[in-house]
């Protein structure tokens, strides 16, 4: 089968993983034993996103309806899907708030290309825009400490990798320079690693400076597979 969209959960050796075979659906991957558990089993594309800070619900969009949407399940399987969103287009699910009160995904609308918007998850507001601009942002991912959001973007006239603060406002740090998408942090908040636009995977330092963000020259780690 075909795999795409892995999400490792920060806390253990679970990953969710989208399995083409033939149409996507979400999958739970146990690294340490090498076994992987199907958790979504529509005849639609499924297609895998976030995890929840204590890895008991994962967040995926899915085509089922109209457009697509977010749903959230238990990782055991126990109990029925819920749907958190309802796209106008396209929803994709890509990071929970370390309190996990608040879902970063990014939606094509129409207007604006890609934009990048928090769901509050306990249901008592509205979905709301984070970054609605021109250009595509796409892909928001909160630091550790819930006081950044990295994702890139392609504002410059390539995709590259930025940091602002959260919920904002604030200033915007650039963090690839030669290119880059697909970022993350790591576990510890002292490094983003990213995708750069030649399939290197590559690692930026994240520099505390007061309140403020300094990073570190790019370091070239190993080519991802395609």
């Amino acid at each position: 089968a075909a795999y795409g969209d892995g999400r490792v959960w920060p806390l253990g050796d679970l990953a969710m993983v989208t399995v083409e075979a033939p149409r996507g659906d979400v999958w739970i991957y146990e690294i340490s034993r090498n076994l992987r558990t199907r958790l979504t089993f529509s005849n639609e594309d499924d297609v895998a996103g976030a995890w929840s800070p204590d890895g008991s619900t994962v967040y995926y969009a899915t085509s089922r309806g109209s457009a697509y949407d977010i749903y959230r399940k238990t990782v055991g399987g126990a109990g029925q899907e819920e749907r958190v969103h309802e796209a106008t287009l396209v929803s994709l699910p890509t990071s929970v708030s370390p309190d996990g009160r608040l879902l970063a995904f990014s939606e094509q609308s129409g207007g604006t290309n890609w934009d990048l918007w928090i769901l509050p998850l306990d249901g008592t507001d509205e979905p709301y825009p984070f970054l609605q601009e021109a250009f595509d942002e796409v892909v928001g991912v909160f630091s550790p400490d819930g006081r950044w959001m990295a994702y890139h973007s392609n504002e410059s006239g390539r995709h590259e990798v930025y940091v602002r603060p959260f919920p904002g406002p604030g200033r915007t740090w650039q963090v690839s320079t030669e290119g880059g998408m697909w970022a993350n942090w790591r576990q510890d908040g002292n490094e983003i690693v990213y995708q750069a636009l030649d399939g290197m995977l590559t690692a930026v330092p994240v520099l505390t400076r007061g309140e403020g963000l300094g990073f570190g020259a790019p370091a070239r780690l190993f080519r991802l597979p395609t």
